[in-house]
């Protein structure tokens, strides 16, 4: 039996989750548990994952701690401002550091995979432990850490202790893993390249679950329980409202559709949480007089986002710094027209006019051209969209692959 263990950051695996957690939920599920005696560690959780139920059992347990905890946050400002001062971060970083060394001192395990720097700097120095690291963000960690932290003493000083934590997690690690070309391409050009020192680079594509999207149906009226007309043509977007996504390039763009064209389209933007730049597109939408014609909604369930793919028209993704979207693997699984940006990842993914269309520029223009030349749907849901490369199971035999390697089993 081989003891692994499955780390990231924080919060914890669940089937509808996003980022690294989602990644590991699907590893744990579609690997052989007679082989493996897996483990998973976050700040949120330390358990024990015998089968793919496991992490929807705990994940329900820990929601309610979760959902306390966000109450708190949300409703009392003085504690919101308390936790996310700079100079409350020596506190947690303390926290934090207590936490992962009581464990890490305790447990040998025979792999790690981590899924975060973080996920594996108290075993760094523990002989006898393989290390593989997983990076999923757009470049480094420290690089987007910088453009969200204010510039002052404490957050200096954090960006630079993280800095080396990440640079020490990369060159020690047996093999580091990217989820495309484009987010390795990233790393490298956030990072100062004469401090990376590890060669054994892999690129491992995401997967998704093919077989369960196929399963998903869409009940009679399901859309109208969102408040959507039901026979509103649907321009679909998943994507948190921030700058890069380009959400406001997609309302303009099917206001200057609708203007000139009898059939009018409904955009429906799927997110996390209202953001700071929700006030903005509500406030875009109101400008334009496209109340009617625009739709937010929040944390909405995995299995209803798939049924929202199987009803709309497309779904347009035009944004930048794209590592390997996973929303895009779901709506080719689940028959659904993409129009996305031709940059990161998105160019391993798509091949342009055969499973969907890459955006010559991400511009007004270019995003009404492709949808004013949208395929009849009908011809879309009859091609090939998606490969079994694209699955989860062809996603973990990648990884179980790296894991014999490491341990030198056939």
């Amino acid at each position: 039996m081989i003891n692994l263990y499955l780390t990231t950051d924080t919060g914890f695996p669940a089937s509808n989750c996003g980022g690294s957690n989602k990644i590991i939920y699907e590893i744990n599920k579609c690997l052989n548990h007679d082989a493996y005696s897996v483990r998973y560690l976050s700040y949120d959780l330390h358990a024990t994952m015998n089968d793919e139920t496991a992490y929807d059992r705990y994940g329900s347990e820990k929601r309610m701690a979760k959902k306390i905890g966000s109450s708190i946050f949300k409703n009392n400002s003085l504690f919101r401002r308390i936790v996310t001062h700079p100079s409350y971060y020596p506190i947690h970083a303390w926290k934090r550091q207590k936490y992962f060394q009581s464990i890490c001192s305790r447990v040998t395990p025979d792999i790690i995979h981590a899924h975060h720097p973080l996920g594996f700097f108290h075993w760094l120095s523990t002989p006898g432990i393989k290390k593989i690291l997983t990076l999923h963000n757009k470049g480094a960690y420290v690089h987007e850490m910088r453009n969200s932290l204010s510039n002052n003493f404490f957050s200096k000083k954090r960006l630079d202790i993280f800095d080396e934590i990440e640079t020490n997690a990369f060159n020690v690690a047996d093999v580091v893993t990217f989820p495309s070309r484009a987010a390795y391409e990233m790393f490298v050009e956030t990072k100062f390249p004469n401090v990376l020192k590890n060669d054994n680079i892999e690129i491992i594509y995401n997967g998704i679950d093919i077989e369960k999207i196929s399963k998903i149906n869409v009940p009679l009226g399901f859309r109208e329980t969102y408040g959507i007309p039901a026979g509103a043509r649907i321009v679909l977007n998943v994507a948190n409202h921030i700058t890069f996504k380009n959400i406001d390039l997609l309302i303009e763009a099917v206001y200057r559709h609708n203007a000139v064209r009898k059939e009018k389209l409904f955009v429906v933007n799927i997110s996390t949480a209202p953001m700071k730049e929700t006030e903005a597109l509500r406030n875009l939408v109101s400008r334009l007089k496209m109340n009617g014609n625009v739709k937010f909604l929040f944390n909405v369930q995995n299995d209803d986002v798939i049924r929202f793919m199987k009803q709309c028209c497309c779904l347009v993704m035009p944004g930048t710094y794209v590592v390997y979207d996973m929303v895009i693997l779901e709506a080719l699984a689940s028959g659904c027209y993409v129009i996305v940006s031709n940059n990161g990842g998105n160019r391993e993914m798509i091949r342009n006019g055969v499973n969907g269309t890459l955006l010559p520029e991400i511009s007004i223009e270019a995003i009404e051209i492709c949808l004013n030349h949208m395929e009849n749907e009908e011809d879309v849901k009859n091609k090939q969209k998606i490969d079994s490369s694209m699955s989860s199971e062809y996603m973990v035999s990648q990884y179980e692959k790296i894991y014999s390697r490491c341990l030198n089993l056939q």
